[in-house]
């Protein structure tokens, strides 16, 4: 097990990387998106490409505003034990980078969001992610009636794109959580953006189509490329009620992954 300076140290390189560096499979998506376009959103999208680039050769972060981060802490069942340690490391190695490293301070007080559960895998794993607020505004919550059909639950996602229009930067990534509790649904929603693939079941890959008929196309200046991947994760429903959060997560949706 590391020492708490040596995860303090990993946490804060890992944070850099977060913000600076893209996914490889969603900086593919844009690409590709790019190839499919034209007018003005193949140009909005053509910058996007030259912005991460330029991020991953300076190192600087993807967008000025490098978020609140949400963590998701999967403690092993050999450091089960050391969740609180682990904990603390995390949230020192957060604060240090941004008070010497690239990131904007835009909390009061710098504190990460941390998720915990414990996992039967050997090593502890970790899910980081930035969340910048010009999408994390852009988040929605639906109570709806037991029973509920797919087409009601597609048509409040695409009722909440329409209300965001082009404000949270598209293209997007959609995250959406369905059961449990209202708080639990939101978790689920915001963890979906982490783990969206872009290998879409038939659900998810029905709400990417109908979330781009919508038109409103990268940087909102209108085209086929509103949404570009949609994540779906579920909780067991009650049987009064189905929670739905949707998340919208904008072009930049920044995660790393890493084990300590």
């Amino acid at each position: 097990m590391l020492t708490e300076d040596s995860l303090r140290r990993k946490v804060a390189a890992e944070a850099v990387k977060a913000v600076s560096l893209l996914p490889p499979p969603l900086e593919k998506k844009i690409s590709q998106a790019r190839e499919n376009s034209e007018g003005l959103e193949r140009k909005v999208l053509g910058r996007i490409l030259e912005n991460i680039e330029a991020a991953e050769s300076s190192g600087v972060p993807l967008c000025q505003d490098t978020g609140v981060f949400e963590v998701w802490l999967r403690l092993g069942k050999n450091t089960a034990s050391e969740g609180r340690r682990i904990t603390e490391a995390i949230l020192r190695g957060v604060r240090d980078v941004h008070e010497s490293g690239p990131l904007r301070s835009s909390m009061s007080d710098i504190k990460p969001v941390i998720h915990t559960e414990i996992s039967g895998a050997d090593e502890t794993g970790v899910i980081m992610t930035p969340r910048g607020f010009g999408s994390e505004n852009y988040t929605f919550l639906h109570m709806l009636p037991p029973g509920v059909e797919e087409d009601e639950i597609i048509e409040r996602v695409y009722g909440d794109l329409r209300r965001a229009a082009g404000r949270p930067c598209p293209p997007y990534v959609l995250g959406l959580g369905i059961g449990g509790t209202a708080s639990k649904a939101v978790e689920l929603s915001a963890l979906a953006l982490a783990e969206c693939d872009f290998e879409h079941s038939p659900f998810e890959e029905r709400v990417l189509r109908k979330a781009n008929t919508l038109g409103t196309g990268a940087g909102g200046v209108g085209g086929a490329h509103t949404v570009l991947g949609v994540k779906l994760l579920e909780f067991p429903r009650h049987i009064a009620g189905v929670p739905l959060a949707v998340h919208i997560g904008c072009w930049c949706n920044r995660v790393v992954r890493f084990f300590l």
